[in-house]
């Protein structure tokens, strides 16, 4: 109706400019054509913008497969990446976040990192009231390079995940916790849980104090931790180190069931090679059971160009950062 009187409207205006009637209804129709049509355009841009948003929103890259974009991108291929976990939860310092699961649920998968700030978190398993079967304590210097994701088994019963930011209040977190059973690839092995290669390189370090080290080269960028015992409880702390007297990040673990609730983690390691150590802070009595292996490998780094430049004739190369995918 409006679009009629629009074209009445218009058609009176040609007609009083001395324009025949059917000239001026060609023009007015063909006027409103074209009104039509850079509407919908517009609205389909919008439309496009809305999408692209979500799927930004959606796609969130990060540790190994963040690099893995960056170093694509800048060899000139582009290929699909797989999205990320749902899209976390901002919890700032001090502040603690809850995630009930009611149901029928035994795994849950919790991802936490940063944009870029150190990381201290306490992550519990709550499952009745005063009962906290797992605990962890994570820290890290950057929570951007080095989240952790982790795998804790509960009862199957109606259960809680809490996580505390025990950070300052400039150094907030993301975190996500999703009850749901771990994706796999096209192979029908979990992505998210151990590979038959964890499993079958178990070793058992004994308790009161005993470690285990288990070094990786630069072709390693992220590995998998899968901790368990023969039903004893678990204390235990994982360190990555990389360089002198350098932890880059740990995780203090304890486990009232090492065979009810295993532990498993997949940690990033970036860099020109790092050592997974593991320490057994129990006492003699609880030895547990610890694989440690690699999860992604790239075996074709970009370290940039090593050529010297001999005489000083050129300029000096650009120093290129992580991502930088100029």
């Amino acid at each position: 109706m409006q679009q009629m009187q629009w074209v009445a409207q218009y058609k009176q205006i040609l007609e009083g400019q001395g324009f025949s009637a059917e000239q001026a209804q060609a023009q007015a129709m063909g006027e409103l054509q074209k009104a039509m049509q850079a509407h919908q355009a517009q609205q389909a841009q919008i439309q496009q913008q809305i999408q692209q948003q979500q799927q930004q929103q959606q796609q969130q890259l990060y540790g190994a497969e963040a690099r893995r974009a960056a170093r694509d991108a800048k060899g000139g291929m582009a290929r699909a990446t797989d999205p990320g976990p749902p899209r976390p939860t901002p919890v700032q310092g001090g502040s603690l976040r809850t995630w009930s699961h009611r149901g029928d649920v035994r795994d849950h998968h919790v991802t936490v990192g940063t944009d870029g700030r150190p990381l201290n978190t306490n992550v519990e398993l709550w499952e009745g009231p005063g009962n906290t079967p797992v605990h962890m304590q994570v820290y890290g210097e950057n929570g951007y390079e080095r989240p952790v994701r982790a795998v804790v088994r509960g009862r199957g019963t109606p259960s809680t995940v809490a996580l505390r930011n025990t950070g300052p209040m400039e150094f907030p977190v993301a975190a996500n916790v999703a009850p749901t059973a771990p994706p796999v690839d096209a192979a029908g092995t979990p992505i998210d849980g151990p590979t038959a290669d964890c499993l079958a390189s178990a070793t058992v370090i004994q308790g009161d104090g005993a470690e285990r080290t288990f070094p990786f080269d630069w072709t390693v960028e992220s590995v998998q931790i899968l901790i368990t015992s023969d039903g004893y409880p678990v204390s235990a702390t994982i360190d990555v180190l990389q360089g002198p007297s350098t932890v880059r990040q740990g995780i203090h673990l304890y486990s009232d069931d090492g065979r009810g609730k295993p532990i498993f983690y997949v940690l990033e390691t970036p860099g020109y090679g790092c050592v997974v150590q593991i320490t057994n802070t129990g006492p003699m009595e609880y030895p547990v059971t610890a694989a440690v292996v690699p999860h992604t490998v790239n075996t074709e780094p970009s370290f940039g160009s090593v050529e010297p430049v001999l005489g000083g004739v050129g300029e000096p190369p650009r120093r290129r950062g992580r991502y930088d995918v100029q």
